[in-house]
């Protein structure tokens, strides 16, 4: 029954990746929207990631504050592709 878990889990995951994906692609033309859609990412991944883990039970403050990092970094290096001259 968790292997079924974990497969919708990382499926929701997959979701979450290919709406932002085509999120930045219909507002190609719009870069507000374009960031908007990456700071959406960064907030699902993060919601994700402490659903995830609390369905596993083993959410920490260092998991936490590692899924914050990694959604700010992925946030900061679409913000720099982005706002490119």
């Amino acid at each position: 029954m968790r292997k079924v878990f974990k497969v919708l889990d990382f499926g929701l995951l997959a979701i979450i990746l290919a709406v932002a994906l085509y999120g930045l692609y219909y507002f190609r033309f719009n870069i507000l929207s374009q960031i908007f859609t990456a700071l959406a990412l960064g907030a699902a991944y993060v919601l994700w990631g402490v659903y995830h883990h609390l369905r596993e039970r083993n959410l920490t403050g260092k998991i936490f504050l590692e899924y914050i990092s990694i959604a700010a970094l992925v946030v900061f290096i679409l913000g720099v592709f982005l706002l490119r001259v």
